[in-house]
């Protein structure tokens, strides 16, 4: 006949390949580090705290930590979400202010793209106000819409793709 077993044994003999290993515990730490730092970033991100909290909260962390680099962390973290628009002011400031290396170089490409950016529209406003004019459409308050135009649109994606290449390559310079 079987052998009874109490409650803790059986217990046991079901989550007995359950325990996460050393390289599984090291992932899920790294993964609940970066979703820490990425809460901090968003919240600056969102208007719910400033510059001046994250860079506190960082140091805080880098002192309640220290085998983590958390300044290289919430560098990354803030270069991921750099992109040409309402936010880059705002994420060049995050990145200047937590100290990371390289943050002028972004300011510059970030100055670059919308230069290059402002440009192409104007090269595509004026091609639409051309095209306009031959169809009879003219006058001061006409204004073209270049949104729509797939010339435009392929172009601005081009200079964002070179611009997050040069952001990366930057990024990639940085040791964590």
């Amino acid at each position: 006949m079987g052998e009874i077993k109490s409650t803790i044994e059986l217990a046991m003999e079901r989550t007995r390949g359950l325990v996460p290993t050393r390289e599984e515990r090291a992932e899920l730490a790294r993964k609940e580090e970066g979703s820490r730092v990425r809460a901090l970033v968003r919240r600056c991100l969102d208007h719910k705290g400033s510059v001046h909290e994250l860079q506190r909260q960082i140091r805080d962390l880098d002192a309640e930590q220290p085998g983590v680099s958390w300044r290289a962390l919430a560098c990354r973290e803030c270069a991921a979400v750099l992109t040409p628009g309402r936010h880059a002011s705002l994420v060049l400031d995050m990145l200047e202010g937590i100290g990371c290396a390289g943050s002028d170089e972004l300011r510059r490409i970030v100055r670059e793209l919308a230069q290059r950016e402002e440009a192409a529209r104007a090269a595509a406003g004026a091609k639409a106000l051309e095209s306009l004019a031959k169809a009879g459409i003219s006058g001061t308050s006409v204004v073209p819409n270049v949104e729509p135009d797939a010339e435009w649109q392929k172009k601005r994606e081009t200079l964002r793709e070179a611009f997050a290449r040069e952001r990366d390559r930057i990024v990639g310079t940085w040791t964590a």
